[in-house]
């Protein structure tokens, strides 16, 4: 009689015990998932946040080479201009000397 009692508690001990290893493994499994989840929200927010920071960053430089490039360009042609002439003709004139200075100041 006694060992069956023994054994009655044991087993429903043994059942309670699993029911609630089972029941804890499965909340702990759910906490997790919400905790990554969020964590993954987070990561995505702050990782997107420096993307946007980066195309900013990127499209003002561009922004600025193209303007240079630009600049580059307006400057270069009246000195490209003259230096062909000379080239060509094999010397420059004051003539051209001051309509390159002109140039060069409209600019």
């Amino acid at each position: 009689m006694i060992f069956e009692v023994a054994g009655a508690i044991l087993l429903s001990l043994g059942t309670g015990g699993a029911i609630v290893l089972a029941l804890s493994s499965w909340l702990g499994k759910v906490w997790a998932e919400r905790l990554m989840a969020k964590e993954t929200a987070k990561h995505n927010h702050e990782l997107e946040q420096l993307r946007s920071s980066l195309q900013i960053q990127a499209d003002q430089s561009a922004q600025s080479y193209k303007q240079k490039i630009d600049l580059y360009k307006e400057v270069g042609a009246p000195l490209i201009e003259l230096l062909v002439k000379a080239q060509n003709i094999g010397s420059i004139t004051p003539a051209d000397m001051q309509a390159f200075e002109r140039r060069q100041l409209h600019c």
